[in-house]
Order: C-alpha cells, then structure tokens, then sequence
C-alpha cells in the first residue's frame, strides 16, 4: 500500500509512505518523486509517514513509529539530497500539519472517547496551547496564509458531522458545512481525508462520501465540483500549492482466512507414525 502523500512548496515532489507484505514481514519505505516524472528516491526503510516539507523545499517531515513501547511517535526531518535524519519536533500525529515556515504543528489530543483538544504545537520547545475543546476530531488543515485553520469535527454519539473554521490564534468555531445540535445529520467526510484549502484562500475543498464539494468560506451554498472515481476507503486528502492536483489514499485492504488441519493436540492430529 502507498498512503500519506505530502506534496513539496514548490508542487513538484510528492513524498509518501509505501508498505509492501511478504510472506514473513512487511517493508516499509518513505519515497519521494517528481509529480511529473520518474525521479524516484527512497529516504527511509522505517515506518516514517510524512506530514509535510520544510519551507525551503528541502527536507520531509514525516511522523516515524516508535522503535519500542516506551517510545512516543516523533517527527523527524529528511534531508532530500542526503537522506539523512534529525529530529524536527515533539510527537505529531498522522492527522496532524505543520505551518509553512515550520515552527509550529497543529494536531489534536484525545481526552475521551468523543472529546478532544485542537493544539498549536511549537516544534522547537514542544510547547503546547489549546485553541479549542470539543467533539472528536477526524480532520485538520491550515490555511494558505497561516491564520485560519479548518477541523472535521464528528459527533461519534450520532455520527453527525460538521466542517469548521477558526482562527489559529484561538475564538469560536464557524460551520461553513455541516451542522450540529439538532439539525445535524450524518455527512461521510472520511477520517483524515483533509478538508484542503484552494490556494486562495476563499474555499475549502471537502471530500463527502465519493463527492468533491467546494465550500466557500465566508458563506453560501456547497458545490459539487467532481464525483470520484475510486473504490474502497479514502483517506488523507491534500491539494497541491497551485491547486491543479491532488492526492489521496484510496483503495480496498485485502485479508486471507487460513484454515490449518494436523496441528497436534487438535482433534484429527497426526501422530508421529504417520
């Protein structure tokens, strides 16, 4: 599978995740290539997802799994000519972004099962601020020019969903798609799927179920702009720089049922005889 794409400032490189299954183990890899070609590089042979790129284009940012229980997820950067690693900040989630400059990363914390914390998170002391408290959160992105953030939020004891806007600097939340309370109904934003905000800064693009919709963010009505044509889950939606492109995983996990006859204490077992 090849999940988590993260486009570079420029649009130019796409970097993501691969895993591949064998027979005994399954490979991981963080890959980076040209949106428009064959350039391929491998950067890592870990567990490393990215979550963006510095702002000169020339490292990933990627969230790496922890090498043992007692480790916490961190975030690593990736030098592209290199491959070299360091480490770029405190732990982010695969939800979370990070602001164009790189010193901050927005993510949220989980305080219950239907509660969480939306968090600003300075990458180089790991310092916290919460800019708001609410329902789950199944989505977060940062607009163009760094002030406002958009957050899925989902109301897990009804399913109900809402898209909403808010200034990063902290303040009450705007629904620009959705609803909540009583006039809310079940919408299919998937789990992680963006919303992406256009290079302007005037919409948001919000995958609802197999829909493309265009809402835009001083008010009105929703537009359906594409149906998609893809199969399965879809997850993590970005929008590249200029807007001409995008990605996002999609796709069906495939599993096997094995049924293992002889093995010994089980009834029908073979004896050594045999």
């Amino acid at each position: 599978s090849s999940t988590s794409g993260a486009f570079s400032p420029d649009g130019q490189y796409l970097a993501y995740k691969t895993s591949t299954a064998g027979s005994t183990a399954a490979s991981h890899a963080l890959i980076v290539r040209a949106v428009g070609g064959d350039d391929l590089r491998e950067l890592d042979d870990g567990r490393a997802r990215p979550v963006g790129w510095t702002a000169d284009g020339k490292a990933v940012l990627a969230v790496t799994a922890p090498e043992s229980v007692d480790e916490r997820m961190r975030l690593q950067s990736f030098d592209l000519a290199t491959g070299a690693s360091t480490i770029a900040g405190p732990s982010l989630s695969d939800l979370g972004t990070v602001s164009a400059d790189g010193k901050f990363g927005y993510d949220f914390r989980r305080q219950s099962w239907n509660a969480m914390r939306v968090v600003e998170v300075e990458l180089a002391t790991g310092a916290e601020r919460t800019i708001l408290e609410t329902k789950a959160v199944v989505g977060i992105s940062l607009s163009p020019d760094g002030k406002t953030l958009a957050v899925v939020i989902e109301d897990r004891e009804n399913g109900a969903q809402n898209v909403s806007t808010l200034p990063v600097e902290g303040g009450e939340p705007t629904i620009v798609y959705g609803a909540e309370g009583a006039e809310a109904v079940a919408q299919r934003i998937p789990f992680g799927s963006g919303p992406a905000w256009t290079p302007d800064g005037n919409y948001l693009l919000v995958i609802d179920g197999r829909s493309m919709m265009r809402v835009p963010i001083a008010g009105g009505e929703a537009v359906k702009i594409a149906d998609l044509p893809v199969n399965g889950l879809i997850r993590h939606f970005r929008l590249s720089p200029d807007g001409s492109r995008f990605v996002l995983d999609a796709g069906n996990s495939k599993g096997e049922i094995w049924m293992v006859r002889g093995l010994p204490g089980m009834s029908g077992a073979r004896t050594p005889a045999d």
